[in-house]
């Protein structure tokens, strides 16, 4: 049996604090996501499937505080930028932004399309890119 660790922050650390996570509505990020909420945080994701944000949503809004979240693919700059805008009108300027979208097709190099190749670059580098100069807008 696991022990639960002990954490090293005051309670509520993040409290009124807005984030901002991409890629936040599964694996590490939905991690992130639900400690961020735990911590006080008003809590934003961004993913792709609409399904899978509606669930991560149900999850945060179980650790209490402010929940929002967007139905939208981080290469798409217009799409990301609806998003990130509606965060500020509801709650102001975002204090954390976690860039965590990722396309994964685990492949070896040979067995991968150059299409493949080019979504996994185009999430990680251009959704990147695309969210935090928006977010900085």
């Amino acid at each position: 049996m696991l022990a639960r660790m002990v954490s090293i922050f005051r309670e509520r650390i993040l409290a009124g604090r807005n984030t901002y996570i991409t890629g936040g509505t599964s694996g590490i990020c939905l991690g992130i996501a639900e400690l961020f909420a735990r911590q006080g945080a008003h809590v934003a994701v961004q993913g792709r499937n609409p399904e899978k944000v509606q669930a991560a949503m149900q999850t945060l809004a179980g650790h209490g505080g402010l929940v929002l979240g967007y139905p939208a693919d981080v290469r798409d700059a217009a799409a990301t930028g609806v998003a990130l805008l509606s965060v500020r009108e509801n709650w102001g300027e975002i204090d954390i932004l976690v860039c965590g979208a990722a396309g994964n097709f685990p492949a070896p190099a040979v067995g991968m399309s150059p299409n493949g190749f080019k979504s996994v670059v185009d999430i990680g580098l251009l959704g990147t890119f695309n969210t935090a100069r928006l977010a900085c807008a």
